[in-house]
């Protein structure tokens, strides 16, 4: 049901209120598969009765349902979004943490070119918590999303990954994006120009 008209708009997709109204009925079956499955359809319908019944499921046992609530894009459209995502940066699981981690600290698109990134104290507090994290894919995103505000602290930690023997393409697309340079920038020139961004940060 997620799938059905995707990539269309959502005014184009068929039985979208069938699938959401569905997918919600499924959420009290006795299987927790069939639960899963009804919280992730509900995560790519993103309607508002969809992410309704999502925020509900933020505190649900199983980790797949609140990984699920964590890649809602449509939560991003409601004021609960970033109180939901600092909670489940600090969830037991490690791929929730790192999801919510990656959509707080994602920006996303405003106008070409043009990025807008939720930032606080408090988020920023709850990234540099996650650069800790044991899990490496966490602390990875945790590190770009502060590099991306131009925190010091994550642009110190960019450079580090970057002049290691082992630095990841996301490392590179987050020192492309903070400096706002093209993707075939070579690498030396990204940590050249972060070392200097950093001396000012």
């Amino acid at each position: 049901m997620a799938q059905l008209g995707a990539g269309k708009p959502d005014t184009e997709r068929p039985f979208m209120e069938e699938s959401v109204s569905i997918a919600i009925c499924r959420l009290h079956d006795p299987s927790p598969e069939v639960i899963s499955s009804a919280a992730w359809a509900l995560s790519h319908l993103s309607t508002e009765t969809a992410v309704t019944a999502l925020i509900d499921l933020q505190k649900h046992p199983d980790p797949e349902v609140r990984q699920a609530v964590a890649c809602c894009i449509g939560l991003r459209n409601r004021p609960e979004w970033v109180p939901i995502l600092l909670d489940l940066m600090e969830d037991e699981s490690e791929v929730v943490r790192d999801w919510a981690t990656f959509e707080l600290g994602s920006g996303e698109p405003i106008a070409a070119g043009q990025i807008h990134y939720a930032d606080s104290p408090e988020i920023r507090d709850a990234l540099r918590r996650r650069t800790e994290d044991p899990y490496e894919e966490a602390r990875r995103e945790s590190i770009w999303g502060l590099a991306k505000r131009k925190d010091s602290l994550g642009l110190k930690l960019l450079v580090e990954q970057l002049e290691s023997g082992s630095w990841w393409s996301g490392d590179e697309d987050a020192g492309q994006e903070v400096l706002s340079l093209t993707i075939d920038t070579p690498v030396e020139e990204l940590r050249t120009q972060l070392r200097r961004l950093l001396m000012t940060a």
